[in-house]
């Protein structure tokens, strides 16, 4: 069954570090092999308390779910 998990990041060296470590134990944690796409889109979104609008990495990974 193919199913879809995204996730948020910022855009600093530090946030991508963690982004790739998140992927990674995801991946590792639900024993997912096969990735089928992989979507990446860049833009802006609210953040913090005051709702200030940040860069961000949004990363959309589709992927067969394991039996």
């Amino acid at each position: 069954m193919l199913a879809v998990k995204h996730f948020v990041s910022g855009t600093t060296r530090q946030a991508l570090v963690f982004l790739d470590n998140e992927v990674r134990e995801w991946l590792q944690e639900n024993k997912i092999t096969e990735v089928k796409f992989i979507r990446e889109t860049f833009g802006q979104a609210p953040t913090g308390m005051s709702g200030t609008a940040e860069n961000s990495l949004f990363v959309s990974i589709w992927y067969e779910k394991p039996e």
